[in-house]
């Protein structure tokens, strides 16, 4: 039994001393890990106990572990939003009879997986697949389609937990096959961006011209990508302009073209046209502290192909870009204690941005406490000095407890209940003092108050049971 205490007093002050380590260096990984431990080692410190035959306890651990499971419901991974934008659009008509399938998938993957997207005529039989990384288009060929005959499709995509979402059924019609002669349409020219440009910005606007000399209707395909020529279709089936809405590298050159094909299958290709796009500024800065001041200097901010013409500062990081200069200085009071997280924002010469953040500058969390108030004794010293004084108290008080003699006429649920009710206090205290969420502090209180009631509550069940 005294080896699993020490184990407990380990897991539970490994768990505690880590959390504190992790808040003082702001270290938000370090300091979930410390709470998530702290947390097991009550739990089991809580299961010990309770399984040495007090009904309470057992009560309490089940509630507990049915409380954390809820908690973490919301975290648990959830399916993955159902493709959407189809091309060919639903209702489309004169749709090739050699054409692509294609869904935009709104999610994003983590680092190194992907999602599966799989297609599907309407009467359940398959088409074929694609694999993205979400946050783009999938595409899958289909060809020899029936002239003048409308078919339905949808697509399924399947996550790397093989979570799985459906989409709607969309249809299209193909076109009409004339037996009359056919001219293609013109070849696509005049494009824009023009070919061999630079200094491009996102999100770019391919636009082109093409005519049909039969006045067919026309659709158009678009090609982009690295490589010369490019073989990513990314529009299908389109009967205008297209616009590429994600960040594009900066500094890299990019090659698009374009095929317009009529209702007769006639097809005309473009030339490959190639544009570069300019390189982002480099957001950067520093900051110094001065009571509830903060002065920052972004003069280590800078662009390699132009020059930066505003400085915007988000002095919350809430999204609200609070003031914007153009010079690279400004300050900043804080009108209330707490920790905060600057934002700036950078725009040159040819409207690219870039953003970075006191924390991505090494800085971490902008601390802002009252040091001149004399009624607050600062949170370095007080706190350490509470929790001290509380740990102290509580290892004083559970060793008391856990005499023999103690232990005979009480048990262990006295030694158990005031080395926890030390913990909950010493974190509440913490909390407060780390400036965090209120809710914590009051979940915290609450443990405290309920595992001396149970203690309480053992104990005079025991006595109850020893006079019987």
């Amino acid at each position: 039994m005294k080896s699993i205490q020490i184990a407990l007093i380990v897991i539970i002050l490994g768990g505690a001393i880590g959390g504190m380590v992790g808040s003082a260096l702001h270290n938000e990984m370090l300091f979930l890990f410390g709470v998530n431990t702290l947390f097991i080692g009550m739990i089991l410190t809580l299961f010990v106990y309770a399984n040495a035959g007090n009904k309470l306890l057992n009560i309490f651990l089940i509630t507990s572990l049915l409380l954390g499971f809820i908690a973490a419901l919301p975290s648990i991974h959830a399916a993955p939003n159902a493709p959407t934008n189809p091309i060919p659009a639903d209702g489309a008509t004169n749709v090739p009879f050699n054409t692509s399938l294609s869904v935009y998938i709104d999610e994003i993957a983590p680092p190194g997986f992907a999602y599966n997207v799989t297609f599907y005529w309407e009467n359940g039989s398959y088409i074929g697949f694609d694999i993205v990384p979400g946050g783009q288009r999938a595409y899958v060929d289909v060809s020899n389609l029936n002239p003048n005959t409308t078919y339905g499709w949808y697509a399924i995509v399947t996550d790397w937990n093989n979570e799985h979402t459906s989409s709607s059924v969309w249809h299209f019609t193909t076109a009409v096959n004339e037996s009359e002669e056919n001219h293609p349409p013109s070849k696509p020219t005049s494009p824009n961006p023009p070919n061999a440009a630079t200094g491009i910005t996102s999100p770019v606007n391919l636009s082109w011209s093409s005519s049909d000399p039969d006045n067919d209707p026309i659709v158009y395909y678009v090609y982009f990508g690295t490589n010369n020529p490019p073989t990513d279709c990314i529009a299908a089936g389109i009967s205008k302009n297209y616009t590429i809405k994600y960040n594009l590298e900066y500094g890299e050159t990019y090659y698009w073209q374009v095929a317009a094909w009529d209702i007769h299958n006639a097809v005309n290709w473009s030339n490959v046209w190639r544009f570069t796009v300019q390189y982002a500024p480099v957001a950067s800065f520093t900051y110094e502290l001065d009571g509830k001041t903060v002065y920052v200097n972004a003069s280590a901010s800078y662009d390699p192909d132009g020059s930066i013409v505003l400085y915007e500062w988000d002095w919350e990081s809430d999204g609200i870009y609070d003031e914007n200069h153009t010079t690279p200085t400004a300050s900043h009071t804080y009108e209330k204690n707490g920790n905060y997280t600057i934002t700036l924002r950078v725009t040159d010469n040819l409207g690219a941005v870039n953003t970075t953040t006191s924390n991505e500058n090494g800085g971490g969390w902008i601390i802002i406490k009252d040091n001149k108030n004399i009624w607050k004794i600062p949170f370095d010293w007080f706190a350490i000095l509470a929790i001290i004084m509380v740990g102290v108290i509580g290892i004083a008080t559970s060793a008391f407890f856990l005499k023999p003699e103690s232990i005979k006429a009480l048990g262990y649920a006295p030694a158990a209940g005031s080395l926890l009710t030390t913990i909950f206090i010493a974190i509440a205290i913490f909390i407060y003092y780390a400036g965090m969420a209120w809710y914590w502090i009051v979940a915290m209180g609450g443990l405290a108050v309920l595992t001396l009631y149970l203690t309480i509550k053992s104990v005079w069940s025991r006595k109850k049971h020893r006079r019987r």
